[in-house]
């Protein structure tokens, strides 16, 4: 498999990241993520666990999406487990997630 280069895309996920720092307080964590799929909702099984009232950790990352080749900046949330996992919503009430190895 070849991973496609779009410097363009690359910089405006660099400056977005940048965003998040200078105005957000978010820190840039370097997770390794294994992407897991789609959901039309923002729940999604992590290992076992429901996403549902996960706790956002103001941490980012940048995760790579098999399916359409494509990077992503990535938010990091917690779930009361304790369970790592990396998630954005990509389009209108359609999210895409990452399961943080740890």
């Amino acid at each position: 498999m070849q991973i496609k280069n779009d410097s363009k895309k690359e910089k405006i996920l660099l400056d977005k990241g940048i965003g998040l720092i200078e105005h957000f307080n978010y820190h840039f964590v370097a997770y390794n993520t294994k992407f897991l799929g789609y959901s039309q909702n923002d729940n999604y099984i992590i290992r076992g666990e429901n996403s549902n009232n996960s706790q956002l950790l103001h941490e980012f990352c940048y995760g790579y999406d098999d399916l359409h080749h494509e990077l992503h900046l990535l938010k990091v949330y917690q779930t009361k487990q304790g369970k790592k996992y990396a998630a954005i919503e990509i389009s209108n009430c359609v999210y895409a997630f990452w399961d943080i190895l740890e």
